[in-house]
């Protein structure tokens, strides 16, 4: 992690990014300035109309067609630092120490998922090549500005709690994390229902009711649905050059070929029937799961690396190394299949990076 800081606190970018071209921290503290002035309009009208209107002394504005398409969390986790910039805060530093506190909780939430997954029997060589590709969506890309470690940490520490039997808590600290991003709704939906399935097997509907733990949970979640529910016209209303999945079954992709994308989607699906009925007598949920999240890879439009640490969750749940290592085998596959065929995870560009941070 020191070496993560201190290339942050020297690199030069304009927007103290690891690699030159991320702006979506600096968006996001604009976005929770404009939350102080004009409440829940931020989820359901465009930046560029809102800043039309803004006088602040520090506007950010990219994809200006677009809204905060983010939940109620992210303006929070934000908001002290767009504060500090509304106040006349000089923004560079402000970026590095959003940056900093990233990447923080990347090295947080890498410390808790190797720690449980290496205690569980599997392929050694496999486990450690996993560990690769979720690095560098954990690590590289919250050096780029990217929140999504936040998220993370309250599913891990949600898994925990499931791990321990406590399945009110677990409900509560991933009902925490999808307040942070929706895509821990997407991808560990599975997680959610197996979860509420376990309290209401364990306990009476009365008595679920009545716990505080619950309460929050369900609150939690219903605002993140509303503000779901207000971007949702612009989630869904996607033009073809902003189709960023290669795996999209129903979209074209603007730098893929039909027959590429369609070799892609048709592998992929085969790759994960196998994988389903090897499991479904050995492990019914990483079964059913595997199924489920066909779902978000085949539908969404948007997909960036950095969603992929949401799926190493699924890691934690084998438990025979038989399973480990088709889990692996699965997995590694669908990270490839949903990075651009790995372009995304090149150690190369990753190198290059290194280098021009510290003026090699």
């Amino acid at each position: 992690m020191t070496v993560w800081l201190f290339l942050i606190v020297i690199n030069s970018t304009p927007l103290a990014t690891f690699e030159d071209w991320y702006t979506d921290h600096a968006r996001h503290s604009y976005s929770s300035i404009l939350f102080t002035r004009v409440g829940f309009s931020i989820f359901s009208t465009p930046l560029g109309r809102l800043a039309s209107f803004d006088s602040s002394c520090f506007k950010f504005v990219t994809w200006p067609q677009m809204p905060h398409l983010y939940p109620l969390g992210s303006v929070f986790l934000f908001l002290p630092f767009g504060l500090l910039l509304l106040n006349g805060a000089e923004p560079i530093p402000i970026f590095k120490i959003e940056i900093c506190f990233f990447v923080f909780f990347a090295h947080i939430c890498l410390y808790l998922f190797v720690k449980i997954f290496l205690g569980k029997t599997g392929n050694l060589p496999l486990k450690l090549l996993a560990i690769y590709p979720l690095y560098i969506a954990l690590i590289v890309y919250s050096a780029n500005g990217m929140f999504d470690s936040v998220a993370l940490f309250f599913s891990l520490i949600g898994v925990i709690m499931y791990q321990k039997g406590k399945y009110d808590y677990f409900i509560l600290f991933l009902a925490i994390s999808i307040s942070f991003k929706y895509q821990a709704a997407i991808f560990l939906l599975p997680l959610l229902l197996m979860g509420s399935i376990k309290i209401i097997q364990e306990k009476k509907i009365s008595e679920i009711i009545r716990r505080k733990v619950i309460i929050i949970s369900i609150f939690l979640l219903l605002l993140s649905a509303f503000t779901g529910y207000q971007s949702a016209p612009f989630l869904f209303d996607t033009r073809p050059e902003f189709v960023m999945n290669g795996l999209n079954a129903f979209s074209s992709h603007s730098q893929l070929s039909w027959a590429s994308q369609s070799f892609a989607v048709i592998m992929t699906l085969i790759l994960t029937l196998i994988y389903t009925f090897f499991l479904i007598g050995k492990n019914r949920f990483l079964s059913l799961s595997s199924l489920f999240l066909l779902l978000p890879s085949f539908f969404l439009p948007y997909f960036q690396p950095w969603y992929l640490q949401f799926l190493f969750i699924y890691l934690l749940f084998p438990r025979k190394k038989a399973e480990m290592n088709f889990t692996l085998i699965w997995l590694l596959f669908m990270v490839m299949m949903l990075s651009f065929f790995g372009l995304a995870f090149s150690p190369i560009s990753l190198i290059d990076n290194f280098k021009r941070s510290v003026g090699l």
